[in-house]
């Protein structure tokens, strides 16, 4: 047997790394961001993790100047992914391939008129180097679904036979015309399945049968997932035929996965162990959501199964699972530095009210309930504020409107205690995961969250400060 000369290995091992390059080349992905309302902007791109914990990923943020009009983001993915486009209060969701290059015009809209109730849509048109075939399929296929559900669904809902023999026929029509297209045929399929599964059109139980018994994990199939989340969202988190809430709480004490892993294998359903372990962590998704059972005990739980499972993905499922349900648990959470903007239009950090326990109030002035519940704490102020620190935040679209209030208003100018303005900080609202106003947070003197959401004044959560002394 001849032996490689030195040459000739080095040239080998060359080769293997020029290989290696490429393979890397090849799952590299650019966006390339363009418009004139990115000027002076913060723009963040993210992904979903995965579709059980629904956890985000940053993957870069860029802060352009104010006469920058174009970013340019560069990352790599080991499969196709929800990426989420971010400026302001607003998002724009689209599916990111390795090795393929995005680019998106962002269009004008107006950005000092925002709502926190729900995400506002970041009006964008995209195109692509190359046809991703996922994209514009899916804008497709949604387009067609939405239009004949909303032209349907009151014959949908009583269940017109007719009606549903239209519904099929889409199906099929949309299936044949992308029947070379795994991802979106099986899209397609799944989307379909959850409309009929939320509207009980057929049996839920064959469903359930058809789509997931014994049939692969599309884990990166964003309608598999999506159909997977209506079927099974609360399959078994507060009990059900394999397992009682008893069961759970025995288990979770205990911390015995394996008792829990056998009983859910129980249902037929749930004979694949793939499939099962997926169903687990969702599972534990709800119930840790639900607040029926210690929390802790649940993370504990995760943690366990995390150490068990011998699939690689859902380690790392556990793992996101496990951080995005400590984050909503916020206790113990440490706060980041942000800035906001005083009365007098100074830049300030909240960590500057850190002598004593600190109460955000988180509001709007246009918002009755908040005005309500300023009056409250106005109510408690004195006998409080030797005792905790209350900051009132104004996520109003102007500085202005805050200033009036405070300083040209009957009754704003009564306040005694001291007003900031979000000045545009977006994180703010990611930080306190802020959903609607008003949102009170109790932070700890070491700069780590207590309570949030705490309870409102007005349901006396600011009693505890009254004539105590701190220690």
């Amino acid at each position: 047997m001849k032996t490689l000369s030195i040459v000739h290995k080095r040239f080998l091992i060359l080769t293997l790394l020029l290989s290696l390059v490429t393979l890397t080349y090849a799952q590299n992905i650019s966006v390339s961001i363009s418009g004139d309302k990115i000027a002076g902007k913060e723009i963040q791109l993210s992904c979903i993790t995965d579709r059980i914990s629904l956890a985000e990923q940053t993957i870069a943020t860029i802060q352009n100047n104010e006469y920058s009009t174009n970013a340019n983001f560069s990352f790599s993915f080991d499969g196709t992914r929800e990426s989420i486009l971010k400026i302001d209060n607003r998002e724009f969701h689209f599916l990111a391939t390795p090795g393929n290059k995005y680019f998106i015009n962002i269009l004008p809209y107006n950005d000092s008129v925002f709502s926190f109730a729900m995400k506002e849509v970041l009006p964008c048109e995209m195109t692509m180097e190359k046809d991703d075939k996922i994209n514009y399929p899916i804008e497709d296929v949604d387009t067609l679904l939405n239009n004949f559900i909303a032209d349907n669904y009151r014959l949908l809902y009583i269940k017109d036979s007719l009606t549903i023999a239209k519904l099929n026929k889409l199906e099929k029509d949309l299936i044949l015309k992308y029947t070379t297209n795994e991802y979106i045929s099986n899209y397609v399929k799944y989307e379909f399945a959850s409309l009929r599964y939320g509207l009980y059109i057929g049996s839920r139980l064959k469903v359930k049968e058809e789509l997931f018994k014994d049939s692969k994990v599309l884990y990166d199939n964003i309608g598999y997932m999506d159909c997977f989340n209506t079927v099974f969202n609360h399959y078994f988190s507060q009990g059900y035929k394999y397992i009682s809430q008893m069961d759970m709480e025995k288990w979770l004490d205990a911390g015995n996965y394996s008792a829990f892993n056998d009983a859910l294998g129980r249902d037929s359903i749930l004979k694949n162990e793939v499939f099962r372990e997926i169903v687990f962590l969702q599972g534990m998704k709800d119930a840790f959501l639900d607040g029926i059972f210690e929390r802790t005990r649940i993370l504990n739980m995760i943690e366990k199964f995390e150490k068990q499972t011998k699939f690689d993905n859902h380690q790392k499922i556990a793992t996101n699972l496990r951080k995005y349900l400590t984050e909503r648990d916020f206790g113990g959470k440490k706060i980041n530095d942000l800035k906001v903007k005083n009365i007098e239009g100074e830049t300030i950090s909240l960590l500057d009210f850190n002598d004593k326990p600190l109460v955000l109030c988180l509001i709007q002035l246009d918002c009755t309930a908040c005005l309500k519940e300023l009056e409250t704490i106005h109510f408690y102020y004195d006998s409080i504020k030797e005792n905790s620190n209350v900051v009132v935040i104004s996520f109003d679209n102007t500085f202005e409107k805050m200033y009036n209030f405070v300083k040209n208003s009957k009754t704003g100018s009564k306040y005694q205690f001291p007003f900031v303005h979000f000045d545009y900080n977006w994180q703010l609202t990611q930080e306190y995961k802020l959903h609607f106003f008003p949102t009170f947070v109790l932070i700890n003197m070491d700069g780590t969250i207590r309570r949030n959401p705490m309870e409102s004044p007005s349901q006396g959560s600011l009693k505890q400060f009254m004539n105590k002394k701190q220690k």
